[in-house]
């Protein structure tokens, strides 16, 4: 994996997970965009929950536009879809919603979720249909349970 990105593709759930680190700009998110679908886990239909959180986004707004273009240019290869932007700041929650405005006629689902949000587990398992007691990768973080919660939980009891 990339120190800009990791991810991970879980067939059996039908999502993929993906968070960046650092800076998001039309180079980056070029390389994890190619990275994800060149995988052989990856399929259409595949919902996604991209963690912005903490990045600092660097791009302009004709970047913005590139990159509703390069959805747009994958609409038959990713099929339809639910993708959740997870955002910490008013600037990356703009430059999120100018993506959502940009794609809207896409018959894509996006929602664009504040990390701060005291439901945020139980609202990304209602959108990717996951069950509530989903164990979420370990490189997102909290708020999210992971195994390593799981274990240390376990381990004081």
């Amino acid at each position: 994996m990339s120190e800009l990105y990791r991810f991970q593709i879980m067939p059996e759930k039908n999502v993929v997970f993906v968070k960046h680190y650092n800076e998001i700009n039309l180079a980056n998110v070029k390389r994890r965009s190619q990275a994800v679908r060149e995988h052989p886990f990856s399929a259409a239909g595949m919902n996604r929950l991209i963690d912005c959180r903490y990045c600092k986004i660097d791009l302009s707004p004709k970047e913005l536009q590139d990159i509703a273009e390069l959805i747009s240019s994958q609409r038959t290869e990713r099929g339809y879809y639910t993708e959740i932007l997870l955002v910490s700041g008013m600037l990356s929650r703009g430059f999120s919603r100018m993506l959502v405005a940009m794609i809207d006629r896409l018959d894509i689902s996006y929602e664009v979720l504040w990390d701060n949000d005291p439901e945020l587990e139980e609202k990304v398992c209602n959108l990717l249909g996951l069950d509530a007691e989903f164990i979420f990768p370990e490189f997102l973080g909290l708020p999210f349970r992971s195994h390593t919660d799981c274990t240390s939980v376990a381990l004081k009891r």
